[in-house]
């Protein structure tokens, strides 16, 4: 008996890791038409944009030893120093900014599939205060 108990809670837990998917397409922000090669060139990433006139930036750890672009290389840039998470690039963004009212940076992507009303969807990502200027930098 107890092994059957086991399997079923082995098998209720697989099939909660079946149902679960990645509706975001190049979650890692990996997948680019070129290596950024200055600020504010997140179009270059073939699955996101920016929905206004901000800037958001692309860094990348891309074409090591050809060259070196301090300002977008995602582990040493002019915003600090971070090692993407996975994979070799993130995206930087300005959440708020107090000497200009109203300025953000966002970025968008089609989801791979549409939302359908009364399901539970869950969202998660990583983020990192940029840490060159204190917290109190205006």
């Amino acid at each position: 008996m107890p092994k059957f108990i086991f399997i079923v809670i082995l098998l209720f837990c697989l099939k909660r890791e079946v149902l679960s998917q990645n509706l975001v397409p190049d979650s890692s922000f990996e997948i680019k038409e070129s290596c950024p090669y200055a600020i504010s060139e997140l179009k270059k990433l073939k699955y996101w944009w920016s929905p206004t006139v901000a800037t958001p930036d692309f860094f990348c750890n891309c074409e090591k030893g050809k060259w070196k672009n301090s300002m977008v290389e995602a582990s040493d840039n002019f915003v600090g120093s971070q090692e993407p998470r996975s994979g070799y690039c993130y995206v930087g963004i300005i959440v708020y900014n107090s000497s200009k009212t109203g300025y953000r940076e966002y970025i968008e992507t089609k989801l791979t599939q549409p939302l359908e009303k009364g399901k539970s969807y869950s969202v998660s990502f990583y983020l990192k205060k940029e840490f060159k200027r204190p917290i109190w930098w205006r």
